[in-house]
């Protein structure tokens, strides 16, 4: 799959989830059976997909828990 297509649909399927309707898990399982036939998605590609709509979802969680991280010291103290 070429690098603009598998960016594309991570974009898709990253805003599908971020609208969070469904459990996130379920809506990338539908997203898998709903390209089948449209998309040449092999196993890389959908672990890459899967994984990466997964580390979204976890930053945005972990911003909103923690909007403002504390500054790290440069002197290390």
């Amino acid at each position: 799959m070429h690098p603009k297509a598998l960016l594309d649909a991570c974009t898709e399927l990253t805003r599908l989830l971020l609208r969070f309707e469904h459990p996130a898990d379920s809506m990338v399982s539908k997203y898998f059976r709903d390209q089948r036939k449209t998309m040449d998605l092999g196993p890389r590609e959908r672990s890459v997909l899967a994984e990466t709509v997964y580390n979204v979802l976890r930053q945005n969680y972990a911003s909103s828990i923690w909007p403002n991280p504390a500054p790290v010291c440069a002197s290390g103290v």
